[in-house]
């Protein structure tokens, strides 16, 4: 039936076919290098993997105890998957006799210094193996009392080591021989259960970068900024995994960094998106971030970013202009930053957002008066939430003053000629005109058009007339013209 199959056997210890090897971790993989099922060994070295569909399959023999001699390896006695046998597996199948003999593993041992305390002993510095840039499983240990290490169970191989220096050492940690980096490690070459000794470090002593992480709002106001990230890369951009946190006051602190240039990008708290990340010091990218150059042992202190408001910051906006219909009223935006920021305008009637209205000036029209006038003023920047500040209100927009013409008298003054009232030019909008005639001080009552035809009334009489503009919401306005020569 369908993943009933299973695959057994015993799993012997170093150096003796006979003794079985306990707890030793044994896994069926397919070809894809995925684990399909596992087990552990008995007391006397047997084990059982069941519950297989068919295919192919190889085992992986290991040590899941730390600090154990034997050396992992996969069926066949093979050093690697990539070399590993692969065996066919049917439906149901069940495959006995799948022993291994484990072999003794190698060992790397060497002493760990502190290069900043005068060449003592190390403790507690942790050193792991890696193999072609893979953290190699259980291989792995602490310095003792006296710096020194020991790591067992390697297979047959080349390896990197990496030293760390303990937790509240501010030594830099390295790889061998003095590496900065994986890459550039020398790797420890390890025969069938050799020991290879010798592999010593001196970590030097690092250097420190502390300062605090404080934000400010967009009213300018500056406090501590908890939990911001600073990350801490080299001139090579590479970022350093022990840049940590800002503590609850916005403190930081960054250890055990080599001698060297660094730059520091701030980032404020996770789950805060009111404020910008700046690179030291404000700068918007790594390339033009200030180098901060430190030594080996030495502490840069004060190294104290201010991150910006992710809003934009303003001060009040302001209206001014005469409160009247038919005049222009223009609005101060007051200070907007950082940079330059882009503005827009709305323009509102008792609260209302009067439609088109966007500019930085505004027309007031008949619709507006008795009407309050505000203005909202809204700034943008890439990089920065948008902000909006709004003015204060008008007092109630009142009528306007028309803007009246000249009136003069066209035609000549003599009894049965026609005169005609020239009004001159009125605004704004269409004014509505009226007429009155005079003779001398005393009106004509039936003289109400734009023309008068003189009357034997009128011999020895100066003759005027008076336009009135009108329209509404706006002052009623008369204009008098000049008074002809005495009727003949």
């Amino acid at each position: 039936a369908a993943g009933t199959a299973s695959i057994s056997g015993t799993v012997f210890a170093p150096g003796t076919p006979t003794t079985g090897l306990e707890s030793e971790s044994v896994a069926a993989l397919n070809s894809a290098g995925s684990t399909v099922a596992s087990t552990t060994t008995a007391a006397d070295g047997s084990y059982t993997i069941s519950g297989l569909p068919a295919g192919s399959y190889t085992l992986a023999f290991s040590s899941p105890s730390f600090g154990t001699s034997s050396a992992p390896q996969w069926w066949q006695n093979e050093p690697s998957f990539a070399a590993a046998d692969y065996f066919a597996v049917s439906d149901g199948q069940m495959l006995t006799g799948f022993d291994a003999q484990i072999a003794d593993g190698g060992s790397i041992t060497g002493t760990v210094l502190d290069g900043g305390a005068r060449g003592a002993p190390l403790s507690g510095a942790y050193v792991s193996v890696y193999q072609d840039g893979v953290l190699v499983g259980s291989a792995e240990g602490f310095t003792d009392s006296n710096g020194d290490y020991t790591i067992t169970g390697l297979a047959p191989g080349n390896y990197e080591l990496n030293f760390q220096a303990p937790y509240g050492s501010n030594d830099v940690s390295q790889w061998w021989n003095g590496a900065t980096s994986e890459v550039n490690s020398t790797e420890v070459a390890v025969a069938g259960g050799a020991t290879v000794a010798g592999i010593n470090a001196t970590l030097s002593a690092g250097g420190t970068i502390s300062g605090t992480v404080s934000g400010r709002a967009a009213n300018g106001t500056v406090f501590a900024a908890p939990n911001a990230q600073p990350s801490v890369y080299s001139s090579d951009g590479t970022r350093f995994t022990n840049s940590g946190y800002a503590d609850l006051n916005g403190k930081y602190t960054i250890s055990n960094l080599p001698a060297g240039s660094y730059t520091i990008y701030f980032v404020p708290e996770p789950d805060t998106t009111d404020f910008v990340p700046q690179w030291w010091k404000n700068k918007s990218s790594e390339a033009t971030a200030t180098v901060i150059t430190v030594k080996a042992g030495q502490t840069k202190s004060n190294i104290d970013p201010v991150l910006a408001s992710s809003a934009l910051r303003f001060s009040a906006s302001k209206i001014s202009g005469a409160t009247k219909v038919g005049s222009t009223l223009t609005v101060e935006p007051g200070k907007w930053g950082p940079g330059t920021v882009t503005l827009g305008y709305q323009w509102s009637r008792n609260g209302a957002p009067v439609a088109g209205a966007n500019s930085t000036t505004y027309l007031l029209t008949n619709a507006d008066a008795d009407a309050t006038i505000s203005v909202t003023v809204t700034g943008a920047e890439a990089g920065y939430t948008s902000n909006s500040a709004s003015s204060a209100s008008t007092k109630a927009v009142t009528a306007g003053t028309l803007s009246a013409g000249s009136p003069t008298i066209q035609g000549t003054p003599t009894n049965g000629r026609v005169l005609t009232a020239n009004p001159g030019t009125w605004g704004p909008g269409a004014v509505v005109l009226s007429y009155k005639w005079y003779r001398g001080s005393t009106r004509i009552a039936s003289a109400t058009s734009s023309s008068y035809t003189l009357g034997h009334a009128d011999i020895g009489k100066a003759i005027s007339v008076r336009v009135t503009g009108a329209e509404p919401d706006f002052a009623t306005t008369t204009i008098a013209s000049a008074s002809t020569t005495p009727v003949t």
